[in-house]
């Protein structure tokens, strides 16, 4: 059926379903490629609102909560939310307080995990919830912040009161020197 209507077609005929048939696949891959291409453009143009440990030593090692936008622009936070219950009341503080909060482009939010007599300890998971101009994103991040260098240095936790006073008095002398 397929060979007795190609071979009742003429020449011209047989070329213009040709074309037809070659310009229908380049609209429908054009269309595709379009696609294709703006997502690129949005996942590379979007907010990426992470949480992570970091630890920065100074005259002392210290383990900070960031919270960082590592896209290229700007997110409002709607929600910050630990998957275990949080027994530090100004973490519980800074952390709700965070709900529309803007962050630009590289902009980082810190939270000291070191406390004067306590650590925090944060193992579990963080939710972080934000939007930018069009859309809502949901980022979980896996945090456990005994696994960071506990063998390097002395805890905050641990120092004797002369030690931490030395170790500030230091520490404001290197920052005057500045």
């Amino acid at each position: 059926m397929i060979k007795a209507f190609f071979s009742s077609l003429s020449f011209n005929e047989g070329i213009a379903i040709l074309a037809l048939v070659v310009s229908t696949i380049s609209v429908v891959i054009a269309v595709i490629s379009a696609k294709l291409t703006q997502r690129s453009i949005e996942e590379a143009n979007r907010p990426y609102v992470v949480a992570t440990i970091v630890t920065i030593t100074t005259h002392r090692q210290e383990k900070i909560l960031m919270i960082k936008n590592y896209g290229n622009i700007g997110a409002t936070i709607d929600r910050v939310e630990f998957s275990e219950p949080l027994s530090n009341e100004l973490l519980i503080q800074k952390l709700s307080a965070l709900s529309n909060t803007f962050i630009a482009p590289n902009q980082s939010i810190f939270h000291t995990l070191e406390l004067p007599n306590s650590t925090i300890e944060l193992v579990g998971s963080m939710e972080v919830e934000y939007r930018d101009y069009k859309k809502k994103y949901k980022e979980v991040c896996t945090l456990n912040s005994k696994l960071i260098n506990v063998h390097l240095q002395k805890k905050f936790s641990e120092l004797t009161d002369f030690e931490n006073k030395l170790l500030n008095a230091i520490h404001n002398q290197g920052r005057n020197n500045f």
